[in-house]
Order: structure tokens, then sequence, then C-alpha cells
């Protein structure tokens, strides 16, 4: 058959065949498109965990520096307070019931307890009862004192109606 002797109905079918194939190969390029738009998104997903991951591991980093930082920190006030401990005892002279008397001794140890923080005040004061010699550090030495106050008042107590003013 010749294309001079195709029948109009021929034609016609083919025109519909071609819309047809047109439609079809359209609905396959929108299922390429939509194939590609989700490739896209799921690459998105994994770019934006690896992006996650990274910020995760610069934080964590930052966090360990920080944490470093503070440990270091934290040993100069321990440093600074073992100064201030040395400076005030070294203000305390020692104590043996001839050198001073026992107001003079228990002033300076009140002084000496004043200038360091309150929560030193057990380690100062096992400091000072170190500085009594002979029957005064007798006179303490069984008790568990824990306090500057407390000893000065063990200490008056056992050794103020000796002296004379």
């Amino acid at each position: 058959m010749s294309q001079s002797q195709i029948k109009p109905s021929d034609k016609m079918e083919t025109r519909s065949d071609t819309r047809q194939r047109s439609k079809i190969r359209f609905r396959q390029k929108e299922l390429l498109l939509q194939e590609c738009e989700h490739a896209l998104r799921e690459h998105e997903e994994i770019l934006r965990v690896d992006t996650d991951k990274l910020a995760l591991n610069i934080l964590e980093t930052l966090l360990r520096e920080i944490l470093m930082t503070t440990q270091q920190t934290d040993d100069v006030p321990r440093e600074s307070q073992n100064i201030f401990l040395r400076e005030s005892i070294n203000m305390v002279s020692q104590h043996d019931g001839y050198n001073i008397s026992i107001g003079t001794f228990t002033h300076t140890c009140k002084q000496a307890r004043d200038l360091i923080p309150i929560n030193s005040e057990e380690t100062i004061t096992r400091l000072i009862i170190n500085k009594l010699r002979g029957r005064r550090y007798s006179a303490v030495e069984d008790y568990n004192i824990r306090t500057t106050d407390k000893f000065c008042d063990m200490l008056r107590e056992n050794f103020s109606h000796n002296e004379t003013f």
C-alpha cells in the first residue's frame, strides 16, 4: 500500500496512536522526573545528616575543650587556696605558753582563719594545732577540733587562768 492509497481512517488512527504515544512518553517523563526529585530529596537528606554529624562532632570537640579548660581553671583556685593557707598559717607563731600570751595567740589564729575561704577552716585549724608545743599541744591533741573558735575556746578554758595580765 502506497502513501497515496492510505485511507483517511488509517490516518486518524495514526494520529490517535501518536497522541497516545505522546501521552505515554509524557507520563514516562513525569515518572522519571518524580524519581529524580525523590533521589534528589534522598541526597539532600544524606547531606543534612552528614552536616548534622559534622556539627555534632564539632560540638563534642568544643565540649571536651571546655571541660579540659574548666578542670585546668578548677586547679587554679586550689593553688591560690594553698597559697592563702600557707600565708595565713605563717601569721601564727608557735606557742608553748612562754613566748606569747593565750590572748595574742588566739587573736592571730582568728586573723589567720579570716583570711581563708570558709570551707578551709578545718584544715587551718589542724595546721594551727600543730603550732602548739609542750603542754599546750598535749591538752588538745586527743580532741577532734574542727573549728578555730572551738580551738581558741578550749585553749582559753585550760590555760588563761595561769596567765597574769
